[in-house]
């Protein structure tokens, strides 16, 4: 009997320790389950705060770029009105002036350029005489330039009158000189461009103000 009553008090103990080695172990799988589980929902939360610095600085370029953009399209869309603004003061300036005016001037910018090219010495156009073409002229104004830039009879130059449209309309008179070694064109739209090229400051200033300028 004694030993019976031995035997139940071993099997108790030995169920006692085996529960005690499974409350252990199953507290240690919890332990480790909760561990990966936080391990893992900071690994999903660095990832995420990655992803959201990424984003943050990928949408702070995109905005840069495009303020940028904005500030040069703004830029150029201003050069855009300020040039066509300048051509057309000067394509009324050219229509203001009289018939002589803009003669004189076409006239003055060949003889300037015939002068720079022969420095008055014509002798090679008397074996190939050259081709002249004009816009705007009459024969008889053109036949006095000619007359004026190089001081010989043109009478038998083959001249030929242009329909082409020049920058500024009719106001754009033009003569064409042409060898085949040497070509010298003046016209009004040119000397009005160059103007424009060599008085930008001063003409935007007049026209817009200092901050133009």
């Amino acid at each position: 009997m004694e030993e019976l009553k031995s035997t139940e008090t071993l099997d108790r103990e030995i169920e006692a320790d085996a529960k005690k080695k499974a409350a252990r172990i199953l507290k240690d799988a919890e332990n480790a389950a909760a561990a990966k589980k936080s391990d893992g929902e900071k690994r999903l939360s660095d990832e995420l705060s990655r992803e959201q610095r990424r984003f943050a600085e990928l949408l702070a370029a995109r905005k840069a770029e495009v303020a940028a953009r904005l500030v040069l399209d703004k830029r150029r869309l201003e050069c855009e009105r300020v040039e066509s603004a300048l051509h057309e003061a000067m394509g009324s300036f050219l229509s203001a002036l009289d018939r002589s005016s803009l003669v004189r001037l076409v006239e003055a910018a060949f003889i300037r350029r015939v002068e720079a090219v022969f420095a008055g010495d014509f002798s090679p156009l008397a074996a190939r005489a050259p081709h002249i073409s004009y816009r705007s002229f009459s024969r008889g104004e053109l036949d006095a330039l000619l007359g004026k830039a190089f001081g010989l009879d043109s009478s038998a130059w083959e001249k030929t009158e242009t329909a082409e449209g020049g920058v500024f309309g009719a106001a754009d008179l033009s003569v064409v000189f042409d060898t085949p070694s040497v070509r010298i064109r003046a016209s009004a739209g040119d000397e009005g461009l160059e103007l424009l090229s060599e008085k930008r400051t001063e003409l935007c200033a007049a026209l817009w103000g200092a901050d133009y300028a």
